[in-house]
């Protein structure tokens, strides 16, 4: 019965001796300061609210006035970095257990509640006669425990994940032990695959060196298929400089664009013209285009596909091939045309074969679609007409050359008709670049006039023509 009440009693006492978990789970009661090199004067002054303090590991001192007026703080834990706890720093709380390492050297007459009063400046001033200090031995705390007449016990620190430090005894130590405490410093190490690790403080190198990380890493990827171990709080800068948190692929798109998409967007991505591997374009000779894997251009070109578009070029003599767009000027001058071939004349008997769809405008320049030859009549009339018409033509009194109009002109002038055409003497007549009519005198022509046989479409000049 004695071992039981002593066990209930043991697990009463350590519960009260870890409040804080409870405590810093529920509510503001629990306050641990970490984080910052110095807690600031008067940080904290007239806290009430404040029952348990922690100053965690890597907080160095604690200036005047931090915690003046915290009347609820009962316990206080100072950590092994702090050196210094300054004047009024603990001033009207009511504090029934603190815990100072050996590391803090320097005190304040004037540090807690009371004490420093009652042997200097106001000896009337009550002291904190409940007040425990839990030091080391022979270290600073014991002395000011003992200048001020303060209680003490002797104890060793123990150490937390977080930051947090305790100062127990020898009988508090085991439980503590076993509910998540260290004797010596820890770090919460973090490994790639997400497991975590608590190491002591002298193992933190050896355990880097097999890919233990102090704080929460990231897997990153490259574009390239490159990944990364991170730590979280490079994080936002190695996105800057192309890594990404989930796998990406490098997608292709039609004309050379590239993007790089998360994995889980591929499928989205590829449903709207994005590949996984670069793409070509490829054409064939019926029309039909096709999009093919880069690694595939090779075997559609066996099979009659090409990397650019195609032209349906035509040869004199009905062929016809297929040429890929960037041949097609030299395809043309070696007698290939990008429409069917028309052979097209000239009234002097040139001729000359042209694209179907140039026809048109080479008709404005002198070419025609058949052979063609003038054709002269007596009243000085001229046209042009098929050769194939010749025949008809002189059954209606049009002549092939002009001598045989000119002859037939004089037959009709003997006969009695009103109007002559002779040309001169040495056979030409004359014009002018803007006149209607032409002229058998070079001076009735003026300055401006010259000599010329054709006279297609003007009348002769009244005047001086006989």
């Amino acid at each position: 019965m004695k071992k039981i009440c002593r066990v209930v009693s043991l697990l009463l006492a350590l519960m009260m001796l870890l409040g804080m978990f409870v405590a810093g789970a529920s509510g503001s009661d629990v306050l641990s300061i970490s984080g910052v090199e110095q807690v600031a004067y008067s940080a904290h002054r007239g806290n009430t609210q404040i029952r348990t303090l922690y100053i965690c590991r890597g907080v160095t001192a604690i200036d005047d006035f931090a915690f003046d007026g915290c009347s609820n703080l009962s316990r206080v834990e100072i950590s092994d970095t702090v050196t210094r706890i300054g004047a009024y720093t603990f001033d009207d709380t009511n504090i029934s257990r603190v815990g100072i390492p050996k590391s803090v050297t320097s005190f304040s007459a004037y540090s807690f509640d009371g004490y420093g009063y009652q042997y200097g400046l106001n000896s009337s001033k009550s002291c904190n006669t409940n007040m425990v200090v839990y030091c080391e031995k022979g270290s600073k705390a014991e002395e000011f425990a003992k200048t001020y007449n303060l209680k003490y016990v002797y104890a060793t620190m123990i150490y937390a994940v977080d930051g947090r430090t305790m100062m127990v005894t020898d009988a508090e130590k085991a439980g503590c032990l076993s509910v998540g405490w260290y004797t010596e410093p820890v770090v919460k190490m973090y490994a790639a695959d997400g497991r975590t690790a608590i190491v002591r403080q002298s193992q933190v190198e050896a355990n880097k060196k097999v890919g233990w990380y102090t704080e929460p890493v990231v897997k990153m990827y490259a574009a390239d298929g490159r990944t990364a171990m991170v730590l979280k709080s490079q994080v936002a800068a190695s996105q800057k400089v192309g890594w990404y948190t989930e796998p990406v692929v490098k997608m292709y798109a039609v004309g050379g664009k590239t993007a790089i998409v998360r994995k889980s967007q591929v499928e989205a991505n590829q449903k709207v013209g994005w590949y996984t591997e670069p793409v070509v374009k490829m054409y064939a000779a019926d029309g039909r285009t096709a999009i093919v894997r880069q690694s595939q251009v090779e075997a559609n070109k066996k099979v009659g596909w090409y990397t650019e578009p195609l032209v349906k070029m035509y040869a004199v003599g009905g062929k016809t091939a297929m040429v890929p767009q960037s041949q097609v000027a030299a395809n043309k001058k070696v007698g290939w045309f990008t429409a069917p071939p028309v052979l097209l004349y000239t009234l002097d008997g040139r001729s000359q074969y042209f694209a179907s769809t140039d026809v048109a405008a080479q008709k404005t320049v002198g070419w025609y679609t058949v052979p063609v030859t003038k054709m002269y009549a007596p009243d000085g009339r001229t046209i042009i007409v098929p050769k194939t018409q010749v025949a008809a033509n002189k059954k209606v009194g049009w002549y092939e050359t002009w001598d045989a109009a000119m002859a037939a002109n004089s037959t009709s002038s003997s006969s009695g008709s009103s109007w002559s055409n002779n040309p001169s003497s040495d056979g030409y007549y004359y014009r002018t670049p803007t006149g209607k009519r032409y002229h058998l005198d070079p001076n009735c022509g003026g300055k401006n006039s010259y000599r010329t046989k054709d006279i297609d479409g003007l009348s002769p000049c009244k005047k001086c023509a006989r």
